[in-house]
C-alpha cells in the first residue's frame, strides 16, 4: 500500500517535468508533489536534499498505518531526479554522498538496536544510488554529524543496553563513534562527549586536512586529560577520519564567555556544508590556576591557535562580547582567513592595558595574528566599533582604513561608509552623500547612500552611481542592490509607470558595470556565484523568485516561491523551495485543491526557465 501511495504521489500532475523527475538538459525546476506544512523541514547538500513532511497536508496515508498523523522523510537526488520515501525516519544531517537519519523505536514498535526495549533513537544511513533503503546501523545515538562519506556520532551507553563503551566502569556516557559510509565499518573511538554541545561550544567541526575537532568531557571519561589535577574540563581532541587516528591536544577549551571552536572562513560557519575549513581558533579558560596571558590574574579566556606543530598560545584574552557573523564575512569575536587570524581583545581582560594608545584601558581592540610570523598586531586606527570590520581573504577593511594581513595600513579611503562585504582584495561600501552628488540625480541628500567598490590591491575606487535601499549583498561575481526609484532621480527604472519601486540592479565586480534587471524586488541575497532575489509583488506583477548565476550571466524566474522571508534552502547549485498553489492557480500535488504550498527542487546546472527581466 505504501508503494502504491508513493507511486501515485510521484506521478501527480504539475507544471513542467513530472514530479520526481528532472530535465537535466534544461535544468527545469522539479515539482516534488509534496505539500509543505508549517513545520516542514529541509536540508540540502548538492546534489542531495532531504525534507520531512506531515501526512495531513498531503491528504494521504504515506506510511500505511491508517491515519494522517505521521511525519515522513523524503530524500531527493538531483543527479537522477529520484525522490526516495524513507517512512518515519528523521533526517538529521547529510553530505553530497549520504544521509544520516534516526529511527524512533516507539513509532515503529520494533527493537532496532537489539537491547530488548523499544525506546531508543537508532542510527540509519542512506546512500542514494547505492542503497535500496536506509541501512540500520544498530546503535542508539544522539545528533550524528556527516563529514563527507563518514558519520561521527555519540552512542548512548544506557540506551545501548547498558554497555560500558569507554571503559570507565559505568554505562552513563555518550561515547564517540565513527562510521565509514562506504565500507559500513563502525569504529568506537572510546571517548565520552557532551551530546548537547553546539558546534561553537565543542561539538565536532571540520578543520584543515580533512580532520575533525571536538571536545572530550573529562567527567564522563573519568580522566584528567589536560593534566590540571581535576576532571571537570572539556578537552580538545582532533580526529583524522581517513586514518582513524585520534589525537588529544591536551588543553581545555570552554570558557564562560568564549567561543570554544572557531574554524570560521570567508563564508559560512562551522556547520556550513560548503564553508572551507579554516584554521582552528579556540579559547582556553585559565580557571584560576594559570595565567596564560601574563596579566597578573588567572581569570581570563585566552586565545590559542591549532597549528601543524600543536596548539599555540596567542597570549591575549578574548573580549567577552557577542556579535553574530551576519551577513557572511562580518568579523565577530574571532575569524580566520588564509594566512591570518583576527579577533577582539578586551583591555580590561588584558590586565587593564591600553592596547590602542588612546590613554584608557576600557576598550575592545581588534588584533590581527599573522600565521607565518606568529606576531599579534592591533589595528592602529580602526573604526569606533571594531566589531563592524570585514575581512577578505587578503585584506581587512575597517573604514576609513584598509589593512593587510600584518595589520599594516594599505590605504586610507577618501570615502568612508558602511561596509557591505569583502572578498579577497575587494570590498563594497555604501557612502552617504554629504557635499557631493554621488549618484548623478541632481541633488545632494545625506539620506542617500550610494554604492562603491574598492580594490585594496590596486587602491582604486569604482563608483556605481546607484543609490541603495533595503538590502545590498556582495557575491563572488556581482554586487546585488535594491535601487529606489525615488532616490535615483525619480526615474521609472522597471518600466511599470510608477516611481515608487525598489528595482534590482547587479554590479559586475570585474568591470564595475551595473545592469538594471528592470524588476521590482523586496529582498535579495548572494550565495557563492548566485544572486537570489524575491521580485515582483506590485500591482501588475505577481511575486516570484529570481535566481541569477553570475558565472553564466542568465536570469532565471520561478513564480512565487513562498513568502519573501527566506523561501528556500540551498547548497551549491541545488535549491528546495515552496510554491503557493493559490498564486499559480493550479493543483500541484494532486489532492483536488489549490490551497497548498508545494515543495519544489531546482538544480541550476542547465539553462533554466525563461528570464524574468522585462
Amino acid at each position: 500500500m505504501v508503494a502504491a501511495v508513493l507511486a501515485l504521489l510521484l506521478l501527480a500532475p504539475g507544471p513542467g517535468p513530472s514530479p520526481g523527475t528532472v530535465d537535466r538538459e534544461t535544468g527545469e525546476p522539479v515539482n516534488l508533489g509534496l505539500a509543505a506544512g508549517t513545520n516542514t523541514l529541509g536540508r540540502v547538500a548538492d546534489p542531495l536534499a532531504f525534507l520531512r513532511v506531515h501526512e495531513g497536508p498531503q491528504g494521504a496515508d504515506l506510511t500505511g498505518d491508517g491515519d494522517l498523523e505521521d511525519w515522513v522523510t523524503f530524500v531527493f537526488d538531483a543527479r537522477t531526479g529520484q525522490l526516495h520515501g524513507l517512512g518515519e525516519l528523521q533526517g538529521v544531517d547529510l553530505s553530497a554522498e549520504l544521509v544520516a537519519l534516526v529511527a524512533d523505536e516507539a513509532l515503529g514498535g520494533a527493537d532496532l538496536n537489539g537491547d530488548g526495549d523499544r525506546g531508543d533513537s537508532v542510527l540509519h544511513v542512506f546512500r542514494p544510488g547505492v542503497d535500496a533503503a536506509a541501512v540500520n546501523v544498530g546503535l542508539a545515538v544522539r545528533d550524528p554529524g556527516v563529514f563527507g562519506t563518514r558519520v561521527v556520532f555519540a552512542v548512548d551507553e544506557q540506551a545501548q543496553g547498558g554497555s560500558d563503551l569507554n571503559g570507565d566502569g559505568d554505562a552513563l556516557d555518550f561515547v564517540l563513534h565513527l562510521l565509514d559510509g562506504r565500507s559500513g565499518t563502525v569504529t568506537n573511538l572510546g571517548v565520552a562527549v557532551d551530546p548537547d554541545l553546539r558546534p561553537r561550544e565543542g561539538a565536532p567541526v571540520r578543520i584543515p586536512g580533512g580532520r575533525i575537532a571536538f571536545a572530550v568531557d573529562e567527567a564522563a571519561q573519568d580522566a584528567d586529560l589536560d593534566g590540571d589535577g581535576d576532571r571537570a574540563d572539556q578537552v580538545l581532541h582532533v580526529l583524522d577520519p581517513a586514518r582513524g587516528e585520534l589525537l588529544s591536544i591536551g588543553v581545555a577549551i570552554l570558557g564562560a564567555h568564549a567561543q570554544a571552536l572557531a574554524p570560521w572562513a570567508s563564508e559560512g560557519g562551522p556547520d556550513s556544508s560548503r564553508a572551507p575549513a579554516g584554521p582552528l581558533v579556540f579559547a582556553v579558560p585559565e580557571g584560576g590556576a594559570r595565567d596564560l596571558n601574563r596579566d597578573g590574574d588567572a581569570l581570563d579566556d585566552v586565545l590559542h591557535h591549532l597549528g601543524p606543530d600543536g596548539p599555540r598560545n596567542l597570549g591575549l584574552a578574548l573580549a567577552p562580547v557577542q556579535h553574530p557573523l551576519s551577513p557572511p564575512g562580518r568579523v565577530g569575536e574571532v575569524a580566520s582567513r588564509p594566512g591570518y587570524l583576527t579577533f577582539l581583545v578586551g583591555e580590561a581582560e588584558q590586565g587593564a592595558t591600553d592596547l590602542n594608545g588612546d590613554g584608557d584601558a576600557d576598550d575592545v581592540v581588534r588584533f590581527v595574528h599573522h600565521l607565518e610570523d606568529g606576531v599579534n598586531r592591533p589595528l592602529p586606527g580602526g573604526g569606533p566599533d571594531p566589531r563592524q570590520a570585514f575581512a577578505g581573504e587578503r585584506y581587512l577593511f575597517d573604514p576609513p582604513l584598509a589593512y593587510d594581513a600584518r595589520a599594516r595600513v594599505v590605504t586610507t579611503m577618501p570615502l568612508a561608509g558602511r561596509t557591505i562585504g569583502a572578498r579577497g582584495a575587494l570590498a563594497a561600501f555604501l557612502v552617504p552623500e554629504t557635499t557631493v552628488d554621488l549618484n548623478g540625480d541632481g541633488d545632494v541628500s545625506p539620506g542617500e547612500q550610494v554604492a562603491f567598490l574598492y580594490d585594496a590591491r590596486l587602491r582604486r575606487w569604482t563608483a556605481t552611481g546607484l543609490a541603495h535601499a533595503g538590502f545590498a549583498a556582495l557575491g563572488e561575481a556581482e554586487l546585488a542592490l535594491a535601487v529606489p526609484e525615488w532616490r535615483q532621480g525619480g526615474v521609472d527604472l522597471d518600466g511599470n509607470g510608477t516611481v515608487s519601486d525598489d528595482v534590482l540592479h547587479l554590479v559586475d565586480l570585474a568591470t564595475g558595470l551595473a545592469r538594471n534587471l528592470r524588476v521590482p524586488t523586496s529582498f535579495a541575497t548572494t550565495q557563492g556565484r548566485h544572486v537570489l532575489a524575491v521580485c515582483g509583488g506590485t500591482f501588475d506583477l505577481p511575486e516570484y523568485l529570481l535566481v541569477r548565476d553570475g558565472g553564466r550571466g542568465s536570469s532565471d524566474r520561478i513564480r512565487r516561491a513562498s513568502t519573501p522571508a527566506w523561501p528556500w534552502e540551498r547548497d551549491g547549485d541545488l535549491m528546495l523551495y515552496q510554491v503557493h498553489e493559490q498564486l499559480v492557480g493550479r493543483d500541484l500535488n494532486g489532492d483536488g485543491d489549490q490551497a497548498d504550498r508545494v515543495m519544489h527542487a531546482w538544480r541550476f546546472g542547465g539553462a533554466g526557465p525563461a528570464a524574468a527581466a522585462r
